[in-house]
């Protein structure tokens, strides 16, 4: 499996059995480091790291998750051919992707450095989650939907959420994309009758507002804290099996990288600024889920 980071679950499925009839069959996975929808191999990779599977062999090379990306050794960690003549990658070769990627896109892709899916210390423990998950789940009626954008407004998300027929509040990612140019016409089509629209009114989201309005959309600002509020909605109703998400490696990815921010009193926010990756699917999502839970709307909704 070449680009193994690109491998998902119903391919390795198809795949997989195809060498089971084979005496002393191997499989052998190659890739750069996994991003947020690559399950099957964050999984490879947290199994390999463990040391607790037998019959496996585990090769990594990757430079230190804390090491500064300039950092030559750091190149020279996660890339034992360079410098090698003929077929070794060079300096000037890696220079010119330093300057052309992303710094996320850089760490994944040439130093083999991306946070796990399921790594220790998260706000919200991984097993309570995946209890919650429901590939069949959707909710009934009105939904509230939400947005949320990256500190440096380079991705954008929208979240929906709403009670199903057993009660249960469902929330779910409805789009995450880079930029925000597109999340007005986004808001636009996703209804032709009046919704409930609402964003963390101090943070980057805060500015669509305006233009939200301008195209004749009602839209709400939420304080920081009713965010801290929503914070500690999510988490009981995650502690207590009360809500439902379906399968959605973005929000798992985002929930596993999200670092809280404490505002004193055991009220805490979503820190934008510590958490390891694009954490605006979980924001979106922990505002309306909250919106939904404690503030339903009876408003017509159609998906389009």
């Amino acid at each position: 499996f070449d680009e193994g980071q690109d491998l998902d679950d119903e391919a390795l499925g198809a795949l997989l059995p195809t060498v089971s009839s084979r005496d002393n069959a191997q499989s052998w996975y190659m890739g750069s480091a996994p991003g947020p929808d690559s399950t099957v191999w964050h999984r490879r990779r947290l199994a390999g790291r463990s040391g607790d599977v037998e019959r496996r062999a585990f090769f990594e090379f990757s430079a230190d998750p804390s090491a500064n990306l300039d950092d030559r050794e750091a190149w020279a960690q996660a890339n034992p051919s360079r410098g090698v003549p003929e077929h070794g990658i060079t300096d000037e070769a890696i220079e010119a992707e330093r300057q052309s990627l992303s710094d996320e896109m850089f760490a994944r892709e040439r130093l083999s450095i991306s946070p796990d899916i399921a790594i220790a210390g998260m706000v919200i423990p991984l097993d309570k989650w995946l209890a919650c998950q429901d590939p069949n789940s959707q909710f009934v009626g009105a939904p509230v939907v939400t947005v949320d954008v990256t500190p440096d407004r380079s991705r954008a998300s929208i979240a929906a959420a709403a009670l199903r027929a057993d009660g249960l509040p469902h929330v779910e990612v409805i789009q995450n994309a880079p930029g925000t140019e597109w999340v007005i016409q986004k808001l636009l089509a996703l209804s032709t009758r009046p919704r409930r629209i609402l964003v963390v009114g101090s943070d980057p989201a805060g500015s669509l507002i305006a233009a939200g309005q301008a195209a004749g959309l009602t839209i709400e600002a939420v304080s920081t804290a009713d965010h801290a509020k929503a914070c500690g909605l999510l988490f009981d109703l995650v502690a207590q099996g009360g809500m439902r998400h379906r399968v959605d490696p973005l929000l798992d990815a985002a929930l596993a990288g999200a670092v809280r921010r404490d505002m004193g009193d055991g009220a805490w926010l979503w820190s934008r600024k510590n958490s390891l990756v694009d954490i605006s699917p979980l924001v979106a999502s922990t505002i309306a889920l909250w919106a939904a839970s404690e503030a339903p709307v009876n408003v017509s909704f159609e998906w389009v």
